[in-house]
């Protein structure tokens, strides 16, 4: 269990708690930053405010990069098409580009 930070907020939070917490959250369209969880891409401020209870005027998307890193969600595994739009940050974080057809 890894201890955070955030806006004064101390927390702890897993990578099985985050999975699990996910489950039932319907994801929000990604506009820039996300992650993967359980095979479904979340916005990453989403994420983190579902999961550590905090309300997204509290911290920044470094601050969400920084709690998911340190818990290692992984990326997806192998190419997918559905993520041939996107761009590498940091482990399991990407940077979403537009589409143009």
């Amino acid at each position: 269990m890894a201890q955070f930070t955030i806006g004064g907020v101390q927390f702890e939070l897993t990578r099985e708690e985050v999975q699990a917490k996910l489950r039932s959250v319907t994801p929000e369209p990604v506009r820039e930053l996300f992650i993967d969880v359980n095979g479904t891409r979340y916005p990453i401020k989403q994420a983190l405010s579902e999961t550590a209870g905090l309300q997204r005027g509290m911290f920044t998307s470094h601050d969400a990069i920084r709690v998911f890193r340190k818990l290692s969600i992984p990326e997806p595994a192998g190419p997918c098409r559905k993520w041939r739009h996107r761009v590498y940050v940091r482990p399991g974080i990407y940077l979403q580009e537009s589409q143009r057809d």
